[in-house]
């Protein structure tokens, strides 16, 4: 189980931290340069950092019903309780579509394309939700909207979270780690654009940054959160949320936005840790998000 050091620091992602060291090094993983002055248009924005996907909201790799590595992948998915998320996951969702186990030799990058898979699917589900509740989202504040919208995609780890451990840990390899932050920022960016931001100014970055480390934090207090339903963890985002985008603690630098990401991501790599076991510590040991200062 993760120290409360870990989830202590976690949880105080919007703090102000200087990282100037790293600064080139991270934001090349959100595609951002902190030496340019000129700020993009919201929607050219939207488009560097989000698959979107039309109105339809398909999904990021929605392929066609014969495709049997999406057939595998999505069949795995009901084994990952039972075999985490391995190689093993993705040979039993072959087996149980009547393919040879050895058919999980299709996916090159290993393990890794299973907990991808999760996540973006996990996001197109997030995505319809959204629309879906356009009307309801407009008549609640900005504020209540970023808990909705957070709330949502945490509760999909409910059917997974005894094995979401080990998943986190695969996505902070060095090899995935970048990948990884970009997913995390998109998410970021699809919960504010539909809560209704527009924003073109220096606030895009700020606003986005926070609310991955509200997420990124979140998610590792639900990991750890043994009250019914999740009791704690909803009651940990809310304050949250109230306290850092209410009060407005926004920092005013790239500097300071990339050392609060940064940050973010080291804690929750660091918890999980912890939580994933000796091997995967040593494996996340090299990677190098966990280089950054403390």
């Amino acid at each position: 189980m993760a120290s409360k050091v870990f989830i202590k620091r976690s949880a105080r992602l919007a703090t102000t931290v200087s990282c100037k060291r790293n600064i080139k090094s991270f934001t090349s993983l959100l595609g951002i340069d902190p030496l340019s002055k000129k700020v993009p248009n919201a929607s050219q924005i939207r488009l560097q950092t989000t698959h979107t996907t039309g109105d339809k909201g398909e999904a990021p790799h929605q392929a066609s019903p014969g495709d049997p590595e999406q057939r595998i992948l999505a069949k795995a998915m009901d084994n990952v309780l039972v075999h985490g998320w391995t190689i093993e996951a993705l040979a039993a969702g072959a087996t149980d579509l009547g393919y040879p186990s050895v058919a999980h030799g299709m996916f090159s990058r290993g393990a890794v394309e299973l907990v991808d898979y999760f996540m973006d699917s996990c996001l197109t589900t997030l995505r319809k939700t959204l629309i879906s509740n356009t009307d309801t989202l407009q008549a609640m504040s900005v504020a209540e909207r970023l808990k909705f919208g957070v709330r949502t995609r945490l509760e999909m780890l409910e059917p997974v979270v005894a094995t979401w451990p080990q998943g986190m840990a695969i996505g902070a390899l060095p090899q995935n780690a970048p990948n990884t932050a970009k997913k995390l920022a998109n998410l970021s960016d699809e919960i504010w654009y539909f809560a209704g931001d527009k924003s073109t100014d220096f606030s895009w970055y700020t606003k986005r940054a926070i609310l991955a480390g509200i997420y990124a934090s979140t998610e590792l207090f639900m990991l750890n959160d043994k009250s019914l339903d999740f009791h704690d963890t909803w009651e940990f985002l809310d304050r949250r949320v109230d306290e850092t985008i209410q009060l407005g603690e926004l920092p005013q630098n790239m500097n300071d936005v990339v050392g609060m990401a940064s940050i973010g991501l080291q804690s929750v790599f660091s918890a999980v840790t912890s939580l994933a076991g000796p091997l995967a510590g040593q494996l996340i040991a090299k990677s190098p998000i966990s280089s950054f200062p403390n």
